[in-house]
């Protein structure tokens, strides 16, 4: 991965928008470079995980394996997730991954150990005010998307809205 520097990379990730430079550079020591290939998955529902992944370049999407298609892939990709975009969030509030994620395109992240990030949080009460309103932002914003999924759904199964 070529990043001139983790905390250069950490500022174009919105999950920590609203961040001083010296707390992004806090975070930035904290984070692992890896990079991820196309097809792997990255991430499965329900399979316990410390980490959190946040994309600097790439595609991942979330998918559903249903049985109940026939003549075509029998994986479905729910959701996209793309440059700035982060998954594996639900280890800070101590659950297990809600959905299974493939790499769609090679996809370069920084990875933080869900534990070091939370003691992060609380050691500097404005990087943890600032992470756990992001992650309420995030859990909202992901709660419409599935809404909106499920109504296409709907549609797409019906016909007709």
């Amino acid at each position: 991965m070529v990043v001139q520097s983790r905390s250069q990379a950490v500022k174009c990730i919105n999950f920590f928008n609203g961040l001083t430079d010296s707390e992004l550079a806090q975070v930035g020591d904290i984070c692992e470079e890896h990079s991820l290939n196309a097809g792997e998955l990255c991430q499965v529902e329900g399979q316990s995980t410390n980490k959190i992944n946040f994309i600097i370049k790439g595609r991942v999407g979330a998918v559903r394996t249903t049985t109940n298609l026939k003549y075509c892939n029998n994986e479905i990709v729910l959701d996209l997730l793309h440059d700035g975009d982060v998954f594996g969030w639900s280890t800070l509030i101590k659950g297990t991954p809600w959905s299974t994620l493939r790499v769609l395109d090679a996809t370069e992240v920084l990875t933080a150990d869900a534990g070091k990030l939370l003691n992060l949080c609380e050691t500097n009460n404005h990087i943890g005010y600032t992470l756990m309103k992001n992650l309420s932002a995030l859990i909202a914003s992901r709660l419409r998307q599935n809404r909106i999924s499920i109504l296409n759904a709907i549609v797409g199964m019906r016909g007709e809205w």
